[in-house]
């Protein structure tokens, strides 16, 4: 202040008039706020006119919004720089992230159709663009990580020249940037990437490593990008690795991925199709929400499939599911496809041995079942309040119809049990009011509270019969429960078997046909060795000589049995 007193003293000296120089001061930063006030109003009027036009115009907001990220993604670096091919054009996609806030049903009370998931709002979270590091604030890795980065120097090719799969030779290069960190020696995984398009393909090597892992989250923040490419070496694709990517339409899942994390398509609602090839590990809501999809089949060599893994997947149409979708978590229900509100037809290929639980809990378009001769279990609730479904044939060689089962599926026209069933637990037929008459196998042991003849309310059905035979659970069930009971005979007599020889030897390479009768059979009859190597029996009863030493093979049919002795020379 003083040196400022003395400054303008010394340049107002010749003014005629007598003024001090703190006057002078005080008038000289009045004018000064005066200026700065007039900026930050004019500042202030310019933000408020353009936050209206980009309220009226979003896909210049857009466009605005993508210069920008794509200055500062050039003038920082610490990425690897990768080829990748450029779109003829780039559709403007709204990029939204999304927020999801759904719960798990509760279980244990009466199931009730569900509230849509889309009902949910995924609006209020907005995009995230990049720190000066280059990655989202909640993206950026712990110093553990030790993450380092790669280059990649694209190749050019003739114009005529196609891309290759992995997109590392393109006839059109751009850059993009790409984080990774190492996962051995020779193999790394992607931990982030920067695309500067809209499509964003992965090289299957950088600088020197190959590409095997997709990491959580690679794209997070980027949800306009509509195509990803993947290279053949991926194996892995870990959990949310492209959650909530809107506008992807197109990936391409490698014949090489065996494990596909939890949530890692979760809400990638433009997916229109997904081939899964050999995978052998699918998690927990891995394609939940994947509105786009029609048809989905799960491959034999899937060993674990996580609850709701295609939860919600509103166009589904169709599914093919080859194994027994096991999440690997026996406490936990699997809800595999449940709440998939078009989903018509559904077949099991022959190896599958049970539904698992919920399964197909609230799938109320679907019509078609079919069921394997592999099948011996029916899930709890694996298709309970399916609505449409009218019938299921249940194959020769089912056992066990579990709780809920087929809960109020109340189109039911009719319910034919397997002569091979032997259990029927509580409600498994609750609500399936239109079937009047339902006959039990002899076979059938155990019925448990409800699991016929009752419709909701606990009501009973009008005239319901139950048709079996005299002093078996059937006739038990019908009386306690005050049932019409139509007997179709005495209590069948016991089943016996009978080998035409007890005793055989034979010579190491020999074989020999079990020659047998059995009296009143039940079932397949079975056969078993006690000591394959030494003498091995086929399933339909050829016995053959390993080495020497002495077995035992036992013939059995609804159980009952006996034993060849097989000496081997």
């Amino acid at each position: 202040m003083t040196e400022l007193s003395a400054l303008i003293q010394n340049e107002y000296k010749d003014i005629s008039f007598n003024m001090e120089a703190a006057q002078v001061v005080s008038m000289y930063n009045k004018q000064r706020r005066k200026k700065v006030t007039l900026l930050a109003g004019s500042t202030l009027c310019v933000i408020m006119a353009l936050s209206v036009f980009f309220q009226v115009n979003p896909k210049a907001f857009e466009s605005f919004m993508l210069s920008t990220r794509e200055f500062f993604n050039n003038l920082f670096s610490g990425y690897s720089t990768v080829g990748v091919t450029q779109p003829t054009t780039i559709p403007s996609v709204p990029a939204v992230i999304a927020a999801d806030t759904k719960e798990t049903e509760s279980l244990d009370s009466e199931p009730e159709l569900k509230e849509s998931r889309k009902a949910q709002s995924y609006n209020n979270t907005e995009p995230t663009e990049p720190s000066q590091n280059g990655l989202t604030p909640a993206e950026t890795s712990p110093d553990s990580e030790k993450e380092t980065q790669a280059t990649e120097k694209p190749t050019e090719k003739p114009a005529d020249t196609q891309p290759t799969t992995s997109g590392v030779n393109s006839k059109t290069l751009d850059t993009a940037k790409i984080k990774y960190i190492k996962v051995s020696s020779k193999a790394i995984r992607i931990t982030k990437c920067i695309p500067t398009n809209n499509r964003m393909v992965i090289p299957e090597v950088i600088d020197g490593y190959t590409v095997t892992e997709i990491g959580e989250g690679i794209l997070k923040g980027y949800t306009s990008v509509y195509e990803v490419v993947l290279p053949d070496t991926i194996t892995k694709i870990k959990d949310k690795a492209f959650m909530g990517l809107y506008a992807l339409e197109s990936i391409n899942i490698p014949k090489s991925i065996k494990s596909i994390g939890a949530s890692a398509f979760e809400d990638c609602t433009a997916i229109e199709s997904v081939n899964l090839y050999s995978v052998e590990s699918i998690g927990a809501a891995a394609f939940m929400g994947c509105e786009s999809i029609t048809e989905i089949t799960i491959p034999e060599t899937a060993k674990t499939v996580g609850t709701k893994a295609f939860y919600d997947c509103s166009g589904l149409e169709s599914a093919v599911i080859g194994s027994n979708c096991d999440d690997g978590n026996d406490e936990a229900d699997n809800f595999t496809f449940s709440g998939c509100d078009s989903l018509k037809s559904v077949s099991f290929l022959n190896g599958v041995t049970s539904t698992c639980p919920y399964q197909f809990y609230q799938c109320q378009a679907l019509k078609t079942v079919e069921l394997p001769q592999t099948i011996k279990e029916a899930g709890q609730s694996s298709f309970s309040c399916c609505t449409a479904l009218k019938k299921v044939d249940l194959p020769e060689g089912l056992e066990m119809i579990s709780q809920r089962a087929f809960y109020k599926c109340c189109s039911f026209v009719e319910i034919k049990l397997p002569e091979s069933l032997k259990s029927i637990y509580k409600e498994a037929f609750y609500a399936c009011k239109d079937v009047t008459v339902v006959t039990v196998p002899r076979s059938v042991t155990v019925m448990g509270a409800m699991c016929l003849g009752y419709t909701y309310n606990e009501n009973k059905i009008s005239g319901f019969t139950i048709r079996g035979y005299e002093n078996t659970t059937a006739k038990t069930y019908a009386k306690n429960n005050g049932f019409k009971f139509e007997s179709l005979g005495g209590a069948p007599n016991p089943t016996t078997v009978t080998l035409e020889n007890y005793i055989v030897i034979l010579d190491a390479g020999d074989t020999y046909t079990i020659k047998y009768s059995v009296e009143n059979p039940n079932g397949e009859t079975t056969f078993k060795s006690s000591d394959v190597s030494v003498a091995e029996v086929s399933s339909s009863g050829i016995v053959t000589a390993k080495k020497s030493g002495k077995a035992t093979i036992d013939v059995t049919n609804n159980g009952a049995t006996r034993q060849l002795v097989v000496i081997v020379q």
